[in-house]
């Protein structure tokens, strides 16, 4: 038995010693940086993989406010290198830039060939790599992992981002997670000034250009341009300004030829403005959109708290107070966090990096805050003089700012208190600045009834101690566990999901059977999902059991690769002709022939959905020339037999004077063929005149074709407006009246309510005398404005119309200018609206000169004349105005009518088919709008004017009190 015993000491003692020896190893490779490399990076992709679990594991689709705009994006890649056009066909088509993410897109799209398992992919990629990079960035300048891995999660696992996730903002998510890599980049080519370096950051700027969200790469553009300023300017004792402003130089000259080349598929087109609409100087977005979108007060701007709420409202509500753990005061402990970094790095760390950190973060915190910060008031004058400021609708956005700031600070106080903890003397030293190591020392030499005036009482150092190292402790706990608590629903129910229901992609799975080239129309309207909302057919959104996502339809072309009409895309002129039709011929059934205009650009086919139930099914089911061609499980599929292919040539063309309501009455004369007569409008090209097969004139008349001719000496009004919904507080720039169709020359009208006033300056060329003109609105509920220029002129005008409404030149006089800038103020007296589109000074020889020319284009022409007139302009009652606005006749051309007519319906014998409760036939001719006539219930009715002599009619006018009966007909 012995020799067993011994045997079983004997192997005791070698497991013991494996076990020492394992552990030594481990503990030596845990010391190991690229060891713990390896185990932090392991540590955030399996954070990423807990959020992303539904994604990556699961075959549904994705959930997420834009998620499904980006999804469609693969039928650009999928063939014919689409990813490299200039040109993107979504609905009426536009110009688009070269991003070289498309390329990875592409490169991706073809290994995979799922693009919802890219999406998903690319967004779990985006969120890990968000992670290395803060930790690569933080151990640059801290030489810790855990510091590192600190900053790694402060940066991913706070809410800003969160909300960016569950939105699906992929090229934020994308920007923003390369950006710390880009940033070292440029750090060390600033440090070292060496070429080589300087070609690395070249690189990563192209990729800025090319690869990042467009207010991403302004955001980090300003910040690159601040940390320069602070890198100048920050003393130093190392390098004199001189030097530093030789290296900095070069380091930017190398960098940004070398990028602009890189990036030449980019840059090249933009200098050459084949952009984008987006990229033009007059996109922007109103103010008010902001206050939704903009942090209320500086504790949600400190804590990085999420606004941006669409995406996921049915299982989160408001991602502004369900992302968190529920009942814990994670919001103060994440400021107590936040301001005690900054603070601990500007005490113990002060160099230019911290002074730039801390600049960025207060400029982050104040323009995130937008409206309401300290500084409103300049956020609100930025909002309007700013080139570019207005396309920030989602302010808070540059908070982004301050989360990689934090990521500095945070990385700073973990090294720090990691190294009080472990007690290293001189790893606790150097991390301080020299001046705190200085205060050290001398605290070190007092008397120790100085240095520790507490020994005496019952707290000792060693007690004070300990709780140092208590707290210090608690708060790399608190920091490392903020995350997770602030994003808390993350990881309790992950990234969500949905499962599309099959009857919505069947109609689009069946135009795809379809190879000929067209488009389609995709019905959606907001009545479906939101209660009271006006119908409207080409809304965006639809509401699944997650939250708010992008419609299918809307994005459906990767199902069938055909181009949707979607909003009218970027291009302005498309987006108000789409808007025309959505918001003032659809929403009020003018017409049940749309699908004429509709087939001449190309749709072919009307998806109405199984979920569409409202106003705008019946509309498009209303429509002639539509033939129902698929209904399954209660979706349509109509096709249109006005379709006309993309290419078709037109015999000939008409010059239209006048805005988009022209369509409607043109739609009307049945000798008219649109696909036989191109039409010109007159605001978009008015040179083509002399050749034109008719001259159309709609709500337009002599003088705007002559106005048109000197466009570019026009003032555009509404370039003086405030980006603004505020028409009491402001004169703004609205597209009111070109969404119903009126004839605007530059889409927007300066607009206002309220007691306002606004100044537009002028330029003369020379002495003169010079006419003073004003493309005024006349219509019901007009104010009085007032009109002064300069200190020579001033008159009053009330453009008040009673059944109509118009857009119309008015003269307001003739003076004699001299050369230099010259000013006419406006001013709303708040009584009603007004509104101006143009303001013309011209000399007054000029302006006879070019009317000479118009009318003898008009006499050398072959064109006939088709004027259009609105029945309820025959019985305009004028303006209480001394102005003129209405045009005589020239010539043997009947340019505008004379005079409205007489009203001759009192002058005849009336009767009618029945009349009700004393309602007679009478009260309908009596010109009284406060008598009427009734019939007695059923059909059919009908009343009757007779005349004893002949009389000739110009038109008919009827005012409805209520109608009940579906159809009328005039008799003549």
């Amino acid at each position: 038995m012995k020799p067993v015993l011994g045997l079983k000491t004997n192997i005791s003692e070698t497991t013991c010693m494996k076990i020492n020896g394992a552990s030594i190893f481990l503990l030596k490779a845990l010391k190991s940086r690229k060891v713990r490399l390896i185990i932090d990076f392991g540590i955030i992709t399996l954070i990423g993989l807990a959020i992303f679990r539904n994604f990556l594991f699961s075959s549904c689709w994705p959930a997420g406010g834009d998620v499904l705009g980006w999804i469609s994006r693969a039928y650009l890649f999928g063939h014919d290198f689409r990813w490299a056009y200039t040109w993107r066909p979504h609905s009426f088509g536009f110009p688009e830039n070269i991003y070289i993410v498309d390329l990875f897109y592409m490169i991706l799209h073809f290994f995979l060939g799922d693009p919802v398992f890219l999406i998903k992919l690319v967004m779990f990629l985006s969120f890990i790599f968000a992670g290395f990079s803060a930790y690569i960035f933080a151990f640059k300048y801290t030489r810790n992992n855990l510091a590192s891995l600190s900053a790694a999660l402060v940066y991913t696992l706070n809410q800003w981002v969160a909300s960016q996730l569950t939105e699906a903002h992929l090229a934020i998510l994308i920007s923003y997670a390369a950006f710390p890599i880009i940033f070292l980049l440029f750090d060390h080519a600033l440090e070292n000034g060496k070429i080589r370096h300087s070609l690395l950051f070249s690189i990563g700027s192209a990729f800025l250009i090319t690869g990042f969200h467009p207010e991403c790469t302004v955001i980090y553009g300003i910040l690159f341009m601040l940390f320069v300023a602070v890198y100048l300017f920050y003393p130093s004792e190392v390098e004199p300004f001189s030097a530093r402003l030789k290296r900095a130089s070069k380091v930017i000259a190398a960098s940004f030829v070398t990028a602009f080349f890189l990036a030449s598929f980019f840059t090249f087109p933009f200098i050459l403005n084949v952009n984008a609409p987006y990229f033009s100087p007059s996109y922007h977005y109103f103010l008010e959109e902001t206050y939704g979108l903009s942090y209320r007060n500086l504790v949600d701007a400190i804590s990085l708290r999420a606004i941006e709420n669409w995406g996921y409202i049915n299982v989160v509500g408001d991602v502004y107070y369900g992302l968190a753990l529920p009942n814990f005061p994670i919001y103060a402990l994440l400021c107590f966090i936040s301001i005690l970094a900054m603070i601990i790095a500007l005490i113990f760390r002060r160099d230019r990096y911290t002074a730039f950190f801390t600049i960025a973060t207060f400029v982050s915190w104040i323009i995130a805050m937008g409206p309401y910060s300290f500084f409103w008031g300049f956020f609100v004058w930025g909002w309007n003089n700013i080139p570019y400021f207005a396309v920030f609708r989602a302010v808070s956005r540059w908070i982004i700012i301050a989360a990689f700031s934090y990521t500095y600070f945070i990385s700073i106080l973990v090294n720090m208190l990691t190294s009080y903890l472990k007690q290293e003397k001189n790893g606790f030293k150097s991390s301080l600045s020299p001046k705190a190591k200085i205060f050290e020392r001398k605290i070190k030499n007092k008397p120790n009834r100085l240095r520790n005036p507490i020994c005496t009482s019952s707290f000792s150092v060693a007690d004070f101690k300990e709780v140092m190292r208590v707290s210090c402790v608690f708060l790399i706990v608190a920091i490392f566990l903020s995350g997770f608590i602030s994003c808390a629903f993350l990881f309790g129910q992950g990234l969500q999901v949905y499962a599309l229901p099959q009857k919505y992609l069947e109609p689009y799975h069946r135009i795809a059977e379809d190879t000929e080239d067209f488009k389609v129309v995709t019905v959606n309207s907001p009545e479906t999902w939101i209660s009271g909302a006006q119908s409207d057919f080409a809304y965006a959104g639809m509401l699944t059991d997650v939250g708010w996502w992008h419609d299918i339809g809307h994005d459906s072309p990767f199902l069938h690769d055909k181009p949707t009409l979607q909003n009218g895309g970027w291009d302005f002129s498309c987006r108000m002709f789409v808007d025309f039709l959505r918001f003032y011929v659809a929403r009020q059934t003018l017409t049940d022939e749309m699908t004429k205009l509709l087939g001449l650009f190309g749709y072919k086919y009307i998806v109405i959905p199984c979920y569409v139930n409202g106003e705008e099914r019946s509309f498009f089911l209303n429509q002639k020339g539509t033939e129902i061609v698929y209904n399954s499980s209660g979706s349509l599929i109509l096709k249109n037999k006005y379709y006309f292919p993309r290419f078709f040539t037109a015999e000939n063309y008409s010059t239209v004077v006048g805005g988009l309501k022209s369509l409607l009455s043109l739609m009307k004369i049945e000798s008219f063929s649109f696909e036989e007569n191109a039409l010109i409008f007159a605001d978009k090209n008015c040179n083509l005149l002399e050749k034109s097969q008719s001259i159309v004139f709609a709500d337009g008349s002599l003088i705007d074709l002559i106005m048109l001719s000197m466009k570019n000496s026009l003032i555009k009004a509404s370039d003086y407006g405030f980006k603004s919904l505020n028409t009491s507080k402001y004169w703004v720039s609205l597209p009111s009246w070109g969404t119903a169709g009126r004839f605007v020359y530059w889409g927007n009208t300066l607009t206002t309510y309220g007691k306002n006033v606004v100044k537009i300056p002028f330029y003369v060329e020379r002495d003169g005398e010079y006419s003073i003109w004003i493309h005024l609105g006349f219509a019901p509920n007009r104010g009085k404005l007032t009109i002064t220029v300069d200190d020579l002129f001033y008159t009053e005008v009330r453009p008040q119309t009673k059944f109509w409404s118009e857009l119309r030149w008015v003269n307001l006089t003739c003076l004699n200018l001299k050369e230099g800038v010259h000013t006419i103020t406006l001013k709303n007296d708040g009584t009603g609206f007004n509104d101006i589109d143009s303001i013309a000074v011209i000399e007054t020889s000029k302006f006879q000169e070019q009317k000479m020319k118009i009318l003898e284009k008009i006499e050398n022409s072959k064109a006939y004349i088709l004027y259009l007139l609105e029945a309820e302009t025959n019985f305009l009652e004028n303006p209480d105005s001394i102005w003129n606005f209405e045009q005589p006749s020239y010539s043997d051309y009947l340019i505008n009518s004379e005079g409205t007519g007489n009203n001759i319906a009192p002058l005849g014998n009336v009767s009618a088919s029945t009349e009700s409760d004393m309602l007679l036939a009478e009260n309908a001719v009596d010109e009284d709008l406060t008598t009427r006539w009734a019939s007695m219930k059923g059909m059919p009715q009908w009343i009757q004017i007779e005349w004893k002599e002949k009389q000739k009619i110009r038109g008919v006018k009827i005012n409805f009190e209520w109608a009940y009966a579906k159809e009328y007909s005039i008799q003549i």
